[in-house]
C-alpha cells in the first residue's frame, strides 16, 4: 500500500495510530516542500523565459562562458593533490604548448 500511494504521488506515508504531533510535523513537512518545489518552478519558468530572449549573439556569448567555466573546473579539479598528474613527457609539453600558442603561431625552441 505505501509503495502504491507513492508512486501515486504521495509526499509521505503514515501507519495507524498517528499521534498529533507527528500528523502536525508531517503536514508542516509536507507544506514546506511543496511550497520549495513551486518557487523553483516558478524561478526555472523565469530563466527559461530570459533564455528565450536572447539573441543569437548573446547565445553564441554564453555559450562560450559555459565552456570557460566548464574547462576552469576541469583544470582546478586536475590540480588537487590526489588527482595531479606526474611531470609530462616531451610530447605532451610540445602539444600544450601547440595549443596555447594556436595553430599558426610556432613558440620558441626549447
Amino acid at each position: 500500500m505505501a509503495v502504491e500511494a507513492m508512486k501515486k504521488g504521495a509526499y509521505d506515508f503514515m501507519e495507524k495510530p498517528v499521534g498529533d504531533q507527528t500528523l502536525l510535523d508531517r503536514i508542516d513537512a509536507a507544506l514546506s516542500e511543496d511550497q520549495r518545489r513551486r518557487t523553483a518552478h516558478t524561478e526555472c519558468r523565469s530563466f527559461q523565459k530570459a533564455m528565450d530572449q536572447l539573441t543569437a549573439r548573446e547565445r553564441e556569448v554564453l555559450a562560450l562562458l559555459k565552456a570557460a567555466i566548464h574547462e576552469r573546473d576541469r583544470r582546478d579539479f586536475g590540480h588537487q593533490p590526489e588527482n595531479r598528474p606526474g611531470p609530462p613527457d616531451s610530447h605532451s609539453r610540445k602539444a600544450a604548448r601547440r595549443v596555447s600558442t594556436g595553430p599558426h603561431e610556432h613558440p620558441a625552441p626549447r
